[in-house]
């Protein structure tokens, strides 16, 4: 039988381009697709025929778990990093169509915003930081940060299903940081970040600098982030279980580079 998939976020920046090497890679899968109008879906649709599109939001609970309960692996990239409701329905479906024996897998989009969880605690802008966080040695660290933290709420729903049911529920929290390059999906092909402070500065005629702005942050192109949750995708549908890959040594800290916003203005 076939692999079948559920994405949430199709339409967006993410999701779209994973969506777009997924299908190219893939054509074999079996999709299902999130999308919250006749509109959106139509676009989907024109780009993948053969995806079938789910019409709704991530506030339709009953929704979000029958999808999920149906698929082998949900890709929930439609602002998942916020969305309580939504998690915990991906959890409960989730939990209601797998078992021991066939588990699911949930590929799950964060925040590195979860990282500035200090400087929000101290109200501290723009300051150089020397503190690095490994999504290897010290996977502890990031899977037991404070609840202040940005995102925090969420991720702990993530980490709990992983550690609670991880024999039917296998996890995978990717974390992203800035997002650039174009994408490949059918509808959102930008990030925000980078591209709004180019037009604020076009636009403004100047260079705004945050505190002392030495502050540095990571980066990846989309087509690399893609790669990641590929790969994931493809371990998933392997039924590979490593311990190593899920639940709370499943925390992907993606990034291909550093820079500051200052340099980079």
């Amino acid at each position: 039988m076939a692999i079948k998939i559920f994405i949430t976020g199709t339409t967006g920046y993410i999701a779209g381009d994973t969506f777009s090497l997924l299908q190219s890679k893939h054509p074999e899968y079996e999709y299902s697709a999130l999308v919250r109008s006749e509109d959106k879906a139509q676009l989907v649709k024109k780009a993948y025929p053969s995806t079938r599109t789910v019409i709704g939001g991530l506030d339709d609970s009953e929704l979000l778990q029958e999808e999920a309960s149906k698929a082998d692996i949900v890709l929930h990239a439609a602002d998942a990093s916020d969305h309580e409701g939504a998690a915990k329905a991906i959890v409960a479906g989730l939990l209601k169509g797998h078992s021991q024996e066939h588990p699911g897998f949930w590929l799950h989009t964060g925040g590195t915003g979860i990282l500035c969880w200090e400087d929000m605690d101290n109200n501290r802008l723009g300051e150089h930081s020397d503190k690095e966080y490994n999504d290897w040695d010290g996977v502890g660290d990031l899977t037991n940060l404070p609840d202040s933290a940005f995102h925090r709420n969420v991720d702990k729903i993530v980490l709990q299903a992983g550690k609670d049911h991880g024999d039917v529920v296998k996890t995978a929290l990717v974390c992203p940081p800035t997002i650039y390059g174009r994408g490949r999906g059918p509808v959102s092909v930008r990030s925000r970040q980078a591209y709004e402070l180019t037009k604020l500065i076009l636009k403004e005629k100047y260079i705004p600098v945050i505190g002392a702005g030495k502050a540095r942050w990571n980066h990846i192109h989309v087509a690399d982030l893609a790669q990641l949750f590929l790969l994931l995708v493809e371990a998933a549908a392997a039924k590979r279980l490593d311990a190593e890959l899920w639940g709370e040594k499943g925390y992907y800290l993606c990034e291909s580079g550093e820079h500051l916003l200052t340099a980079s203005s």
